[in-house]
């Protein structure tokens, strides 16, 4: 559960505002490889909430 709800916040956190390195750098990653091999994730766009669809993600994965 851990695993996933961290890969679906940082697909949420790799938007246009937040650069990759900011985001590398809060998780300790020092190559950007691993963000893109085992975090970044695409995030459902027709969910206009995405703590909804975060919560109800890792709640399947229960």
């Amino acid at each position: 559960m851990a695993y996933t709800c961290a890969a679906s916040s940082s697909a949420a956190s790799s938007s246009p505002t937040i650069s990759l390195q900011t985001i590398m750098n809060a998780a300790g990653w020092a190559r950007e490889s691993t963000f893109r091999k085992f975090y970044d994730k695409l995030a459902d766009s027709e969910s206009p909430n995405f703590g909804e669809q975060l919560l109800l993600h890792c709640n399947e994965k229960q």
